[in-house]
């Protein structure tokens, strides 16, 4: 399973070391834009080390994750929380709350159970319409057995725009998942990229899965 640990102190090395020998780990600084990596990497689970976070930076972080990854499954990691700190980030989208005296095998096994649901199953599933598909895990469209040739950032932008159907997308929010957040792109950037996945494949195909929501964003529609 892929998981990714977010937080700003380095992660406790009993935690990375138990992790990595289980689990494809990748840890990432807070600090630094994260979304375009969870969206590249198929991430299943993210942790948040949230030792030197507040609580009410966790749940901010929280509902950017959920809003932005519905599916993902996100454990907490952090100093001991009251039962009604553990109770609101629960609330916020955290699938479970530990704290950072626990046990090794404990946080694998909680991490296990909370990755046996049928939304983790979704980055490996395969998004299908009519005879158009669209594999997740390998970022491949095909329609009937014709191959659409994507770049990198089209690629990423139809498998984000794919992982919610009949959901609207806003436009900052496809900009920091595409893009760096730090590396802002030109204003019209993510009107051309959407022109060139409506060519190849809604053109191309006779498809109208792409949907333009004035002044809200992007989504499919099916």
């Amino acid at each position: 399973m892929k998981v990714l640990v977010v937080g700003i102190t380095p992660l406790p090395w009993k935690f990375y070391q138990a992790l990595q020998k289980k689990h494809v780990l990748s840890v990432h600084s807070i600090r630094k834009p994260f979304l375009k990596l969870i969206a590249q990497h198929q991430y299943q689970t993210t942790i948040i080390w949230s030792e030197s976070l507040s609580l009410a930076f966790t749940k901010k972080l929280l509902f950017q994750l959920r809003e932005n990854f519905p599916s993902l499954n996100i454990l907490i990691l952090s100093n001991p929380l009251t039962s009604l700190q553990r109770a609101e980030l629960l609330s916020a989208g955290a699938k479970d709350c530990l704290s950072n005296s626990v046990c090794t095998q404990e946080l694998l096994a909680r991490l296990s159970n909370i990755s046996h649901t049928k939304n983790s199953k979704q980055n490996s599933a395969i998004f299908s319409y009519k005879d158009f598909r669209f594999e997740f895990e390998k970022k491949q469209a095909t329609y009937k057995k014709t191959i659409v040739h994507l770049n990198k950032k089209e690629a990423l932008l139809l498998s984000t725009l794919l992982s919610r159907p009949n959901y609207v997308f806003s436009f900052q929010t496809l900009y920091n998942i595409v893009w760096n957040a730090t590396r802002q792109p030109s204003s019209n950037s993510l009107e051309v990229y959407m022109c060139s996945l409506r060519n190849k494949i809604d053109k191309q195909f006779g498809l109208s899965l792409f949907v333009t929501f004035k002044g809200q964003g992007y989504g499919i529609v099916v």
